[in-house]
């Protein structure tokens, strides 16, 4: 009988210690839970301290779909809007970060968040809050002809590997021969033919590299072959 008991004791105190631990696991998915995306091609869970190592791994997969999300009064590290992204293009555009890969906000981001903040001497907070994007919606991305920046040489990157370019061709500079590739590629892509990299063809351009690198065939997509001379 006195070994029954301690049988019992024994696994009564196991199912205790077992319901204790799964409350706390319990606790802490529903911390994460505004980061969930259960979604066929975004189930995905962000972390906020770990939003910088995801994104890279991430890439363009994960995407909020534009006609079902609302724009927030602001967004903060851990976040994944289209809007994000929108932004991570315009402050690229100022030389602040690199080209988004993602629509997440991470570490990256929010430093360059905080020193576009600080150009325009508001407060340091490293969040894109209501002023903070209201500065930024009136930053116009438009690399045009003449330009120079690094981003025009990944942009270049990226029509050489849609074949609207020929080879490795990364001048940094935007040239006659990038503008003549863009004013093709726009116009196949139904875009308005403007022959500057604005933020709805370089949306386009990021999105069909990630239909590229996924094995999939770029949308609205042609041959894109450079015309042999």
């Amino acid at each position: 009988m006195q070994k029954f008991k301690s049988c019992c004791l024994y696994i009564i105190s196991v199912m205790f210690l077992i319901c204790l631990f799964a409350s706390f696991e319990t606790g802490g998915f529903f911390t994460y839970s505004d980061k969930v995306s259960l979604a066929p091609d975004r189930m995905f869970l962000v972390y906020a301290d770990k939003a910088d190592e995801l994104s890279e791994f991430a890439g363009t997969i994960i995407e909020a779909d534009d006609d079902e999300e609302e724009k927030k009064e602001s967004y903060t590290l851990g976040d994944i809007s289209p809007y994000i992204r929108e932004y991570k293009m315009k402050l690229a555009y100022l030389g602040l970060m690199k080209h988004p890969d993602s629509s997440i906000f991470d570490t990256p981001t929010q430093q360059a968040v905080k020193d576009f903040q600080k150009q325009n001497n508001l407060e340091e907070t490293g969040l894109l809050d209501s002023l903070t994007m209201s500065l930024l919606d009136s930053v116009e991305i438009a690399y045009k002809l003449g330009d120079t920046n690094e981003e025009i040489g990944d942009y270049q990157s990226m029509l050489g590997r849609l074949g609207y370019l020929e080879g490795e061709y990364t001048i940094n500079t935007f040239d006659e021969l990038t503008e003549t590739a863009l004013k093709k590629y726009q116009e196949e892509k139904k875009l308005g033919v403007t022959a500057t990299f604005s933020s709805d063809t370089v949306t386009s351009l990021l999105n069909d590299i990630a239909a590229l690198d996924s094995g999939s065939v770029p949308s609205d997509s042609s041959s894109g072959e450079v015309d042999a001379e």
